[in-house]
Parts: structure tokens; sequence; C-alpha cells
């Protein structure tokens, strides 16, 4: 319990609560998302849905634009049949969130600058992102840089037990 011990005054009780102590909340673990396709799609919404929402605050997306030749989209995903609602899934789902946005390449100064000095990622996920990331960048958030290989047999549940020991 936290409480302070003050001397009675007229009645008072000598026990006072002292309410800035009772309810301190968690802090939110930030998160940097780097990805595109259905994989970066699906990451991203679920970290803004709860229970993940409620645990995380995601400060940053970058994603691919399969049209920069930096992204090489004739040797990755890219170059099977798929639309251009799949191109642009996870910059909208952003936008709609009101998620700061970057789609060029994440080796240069003006991505390391902004990753560094604004969005200031606790953990990175990257899932379904082609570019290869900088050796500073990978070092910068201190719960680490997590790149997910989607398949069928890993069941939701074992992301958020994940996430509960990420957010304690």
């Amino acid at each position: 319990m936290n409480a302070v011990l003050t001397p009675a005054l007229r009645g008072a009780s000598q026990l006072r609560f002292s309410t800035h102590l009772l309810a301190a909340p968690k802090p939110r673990t930030r998160v940097a998302v780097f990805g595109s396709f259905h994989g970066g799609f699906h990451v991203l919404s679920e970290l803004l849905e709860p229970p993940l929402a409620e645990l995380v605050s995601v400060v940053g997306v970058a994603t691919d634009d399969p049209a920069q030749p930096f992204v090489h989209a004739d040797v990755r995903l890219w170059k099977y049949p798929h639309t251009e609602a799949e191109e642009q899934m996870v910059r909208e789902l952003a936008e709609s969130s009101g998620l700061p946005i970057y789609t060029g390449r994440v080796k240069a100064p003006e991505f390391e600058r902004m990753f560094v000095e604004e969005w200031k990622p606790n953990l990175c996920l990257m899932a379904t992102f082609g570019q290869l990331i900088s050796k500073r960048i990978f070092q910068v958030p201190q719960l680490g840089f997590f790149n997910f290989h989607h398949s069928d047999v890993m069941p939701h549940p074992v992301l958020c037990r994940m996430w509960s020991r990420f957010a304690h």
C-alpha cells in the first residue's frame, strides 16, 4: 500500500493516501513495424487492436514501395501476381491509424535520424519487408528486432504470450 503517515488534525485520520503513487500506469512498449503485403498488414493489425493495443504504442511504420528500385520487386514476393491494393494495404492501415509512415530507403541518414530521434522504439517487428537493416538501426531497440516468417502453424495465442513477456 502506498501511504504517507501524517500527524492527526482535528479528527482527521492519521493515515493519508498519496493518490499519485496509487495508479501509476505502466509505460507502453514503443514498437516500430517494418512490413508490407499481408504479413506486415496482419502484424500491424494485431498491434492496433486489444489486447496488444493496451500494451504497446506503434511509433512508426516502414513499408515497401515496390515501384522503387531498391526494393528489388523482381526477385521478391512482388514478382508474383498481386493487386495494387495489396501493395498499399500497410500504408493505408497506418495512415488511417494516424501513424508515421516511411516508404523510402531505410539505409539512409534521414531514416536513421527519424528512427533514433523520433520513433525511439523499444522493440521492432518485421514481417514481409524487403530491405536490409543497417547495424546501427538494428542495435537501437532494447527489446530486440524480430523478423516474422509466417506459417500456418503459429497460433495467435503464442503472439499474445510473447507480448505479455515484453510488456512487463
